[in-house]
């Protein structure tokens, strides 16, 4: 019994070790009012788990079956294999009422390489979905979720100096939502020198959600002057 005992006690910490969860990671942007509520890689799969909520009357959600994740440093690309709660378009789930949420999952191969930044990209013609800059990194996660929280306390400066030790620590990371959240951190504390030096940077870089981020910042007329 007390071998049986301590095999179980092996497997177990085995497969805590081969498996990965991430639960509501960081992400860049979405194009669809949509949450990732958990990515858990298990020794055979990369399994993402999402909910959209419905904005419109009549509203409707299928997912293509060419649907992807995409290494964002790597650009490798694994396609779903299998979809749990979902309709593969063309059948569609419709509705039932605005704010109605829709929670599925989505089965991906496991990556042969570790993944620090991911998307989910579907491959469609019309309407398609995509979730870009998805962090699978627990620290970077933690920091970020405690700048977030820091700021809702009211505690601007210490948020700032934290989303400045994220930039700083995770230099790889290609998309610039932490910018974007630290010139905002920046406006509320009124030191415009800074938020103007953060929007140049912005202006003058290469992050992938560049546009988007530019858009969020127009409100800021005094960024520009």
């Amino acid at each position: 019994m007390k071998n049986i005992s301590i095999l179980v006690l092996l497997l177990f910490i085995t497969s805590a070790v081969d498996a990965q969860n991430f639960i509501k990671p960081n992400f860049a942007m979405s194009s669809h009012p949509m949450i990732v509520d958990n990515i858990n890689i298990t020794p055979t799969h990369l399994i993402v788990q999402l909910s959209i909520e419905n904005k419109v009357s009549g509203g409707n959600f299928c997912v293509d079956q060419n649907t992807y994740i995409q290494d964002v440093l790597l650009s490798n690309r694994f396609e779903m294999v299998d979809h749990k709660n979902i309709l593969i378009c063309p059948e569609t789930y419709n509705f039932k009422r605005i704010g109605e949420k829709l929670n599925f999952q989505l089965y991906f191969p496991k990556p042969d390489s570790e993944i620090k930044y991911l998307n989910i990209i579907e491959d469609c013609d019309n309407n398609c979905f995509s979730i870009l800059g998805i962090i699978l990194n627990a620290e970077m996660n933690k920091q970020i979720n405690n700048a977030f929280k820091l700021f809702d306390e009211g505690s601007y400066e210490s948020s700032k100096t934290t989303l400045l030790n994220i930039i700083n620590d995770f230099p790889d990371y290609p998309f610039g939502f932490l910018h974007l959240n630290l010139i905002q951190v920046l406006m509320v504390q009124e030191d415009l020198e800074k938020a103007r030096e953060y929007y140049q940077l912005v202006l003058n870089s290469n992050f992938q959600d560049k546009i988007f981020i530019l858009e969020q910042l127009n409100k800021y007329s005094e960024l520009k002057h």
